[in-house]
């Protein structure tokens, strides 16, 4: 008798089992849909309109197309400012991360914090900032009046590498400082005891441990420029330099409109981008060397000593030159009523704020924060069932681990490609006869591209948080009897939720300044808090740009500061 029962537990166990395998398998196909109609397609869509042969031209003639003089400029153009913003962002993003690991000024974390500011402010802001500061009878030049000869240069391709690296030397500065803190304590102490200078020491101990993180920041920092739209839509068209993110803008947004080329050059960028991130982990591979976990401190700080003047000199200076000289521009002009008459208390004013919220600022204001809210609540359930989507354990024999290893990777592809690419994508595939939804030039499609750019940072969130979760816990559930729904309401969701609402919180701050989606694929008379920004900036109404940049970065960076406040909250 209990044998029979045994054996009917075990049927329905194992119906019970099958049940769910096939729920989770329809569930990964239909994740795998919308991937693919979310994304890929879009990204198909450029190859296909760009190499697709046409009544006037075959596939060989548009492929012929891309070795043309003018597009092996720009190409060349994006290339050059690449390596020099590599260049300069190692030049300031080095010294500090030395200083703010190695020696005694490391006990200051506050300094991180000031570090990473460029990198938290919309790129287009920063430039904005630097070009209002560095212009004729700008600040620069309202202080100090000699600075006419210096101001005169910046305007060039120096200038634009210099604002460029100024917002991605933060960005180096972490992934630098990663690297050194791997350099452990009791291998410096081993060299230094037997008598290693601190060449010796740099060369045979720190240089070994440290290529292999600078290369893979410098790459990223290569990556992020040549795809970086921002930029060189403002600085970039002042000073007549071209590079693929403006020329593919321009192709499919300026009179006469040619999306071929624009695909074209958006094939030209994915190459080289692809190329780059499997150069990166080619040389990854070869260069990393794995370091002692031992206890202690990982790293040999260097006691107070007279130096320490120049070490705060140099701190002083990085940080001056990336966030005093953009942004106290961008404040004086959100306050002042105009520029040319000086700074004293009688040109101090908030009518540029009340102007803004008052007219079509507030508008716009209002768009991005609906569609900053939309997009961040859509992107987080996607990024949640994607993540569900792609989970389980890893064997072999299992037939639909492809399908979570697709999803995975689709789900994750839009971080990997610049998003001016994945808006020309976009534009194909939503402007498209055969496509049946009629989103295209509305407000819908907002939605749609501020989500997919950004479910990357829903799904990471999420999986970073999954990945620490006891599967026992479902397992116990599932032996007492709980169902799917129950376990998932009871036990998964509540623990995934912080991964859940910080994801939340980034797509939501990101989406409220973003510029190159707002940019292409507004709606006529539709302005975002971005587009109103530019708009003012390009009509010489500098003012009230910066005043609506400070309201929407300081909107972005409350919500930061509380979500990290929670966040230790409870930590604690």
């Amino acid at each position: 008798m209990e044998d029979m029962q045994q054996s009917s537990a075990s049927a329905h166990v194992g119906k019970s089992t099958d049940h769910t395998l096939m729920w989770q398998r329809i569930n990964r196909i239909l994740a795998l849909i919308v991937l693919v109609l979310l994304i890929v397609m879009p990204l198909c869509l450029i190859l296909w309109k760009g190499f697709a042969p046409t009544a006037e031209s075959g596939i060989l003639s548009n492929i012929g197309q891309l070795a043309q003089g003018d597009n092996i400029k720009i190409l060349w153009n994006s290339v050059v400012l690449g390596i020099a913003v590599v260049l300069l962002s190692t030049i300031i993003a080095l010294p500090l991360s030395y200083i703010m690991v190695k020696t005694s000024l490391a006990r200051h974390q506050w300094i991180d914090i000031l570090i990473m500011i460029p990198f938290m402010t919309p790129p287009y802001i920063g430039a904005m900032g630097w070009m209002l500061t560095m212009q004729h009878n700008g600040l620069l030049e309202q202080l100090v009046p000699g600075a006419a000869k210096v101001t005169t240069l910046f305007f060039s391709f120096f200038g634009m590498a210099l604002i460029m690296s100024c917002h991605l030397a933060p960005f180096l500065y972490v992934v630098l400082k990663k690297a050194l803190l791997n350099v452990q304590q009791s291998q410096e102490e081993a060299a230094l005891v037997y008598g290693g200078s601190f060449m010796y020491r740099f060369r045979r101990i720190i240089l070994p441990m440290f290529v292999s993180g600078y290369s893979m920041g410098a790459l990223l920092v290569f990556v992020k420029t040549i795809g970086e739209f921002g930029t060189p839509i403002t600085m970039g068209n002042r000073i007549g330099y071209r590079v693929l993110t403006s020329e593919i803008h321009h192709s499919a947004s300026i009179w006469p409109i040619d999306f071929q080329h624009a695909a074209l050059l958006s094939t030209l960028l994915l190459g080289v981008s692809m190329g780059v991130w499997a150069l990166q982990t080619w040389f990854q591979t070869r260069t990393a060397v794995a370091g002692d976990s031992g206890k202690g401190r990982k790293t040999m700080q260097k006691a107070h000593n007279k130096w320490d003047i120049i070490l705060y000199a140099i701190v002083g200076f990085a940080l001056f030159l990336t966030i005093v000289m953009p942004y106290a521009s961008i404040m004086v002009n959100a306050f002042v009523k105009q520029l040319s008459k000086g700074l004293n208390l009688q040109n101090i004013t908030l009518d540029n704020f009340i102007q803004v919220l008052s007219g079509n600022g507030g508008i716009a204001l209002a768009n991005s924060l609906m569609l900053a809210l939309a997009a961040a609540t859509i992107a987080s359930v996607l990024g949640l069932w994607f993540v569900l989507a792609s989970e389980g354990k890893s064997k072999k024999k299992e037939s639909d681990s492809w399908m979570r290893r697709l999803i995975d990777f689709f789900s994750l592809l839009p971080n990997t490609v610049p998003g001016i690419i994945v808006v020309i994508g976009l534009i194909l595939f939503w402007n498209n006869k055969v496509n049946p939804i009629p989103a295209y030039n509305t407000i819908g499609i907002l939605v749609i591209t501020y989500t997919v750019l950004y479910i990357p940072y829903a799904v990471q969130n999420i999986k970073n948080v999954n990945q620490t979760i006891v599967h026992n816990l479902m397992e116990a559930a599932e032996m007492s009897g709980s169902t799917g729904w129950t376990r998932f309401r009871t036990i998964k969701l509540p623990l995934l939720t912080p991964g859940i609402i910080s994801g939340w919180i980034l797509i939501f701050c990101i989406s409220m300044r973003e510029l190159v989606g707002s940019l292409m694929l507004r709606p006529p008379n539709t302005d975002t808090s971005a587009t109103y920004i530019y708009r003012q900036f390009e009509q010489g109404e500098s003012a009230q740009g910066m005043a609506m940049a400070l309201l929407s970065v300081g909107i972005t960076s409350i919500i930061l500061i509380l979500m990290q406040v929670w966040q230790n909250r409870k930590e604690r």
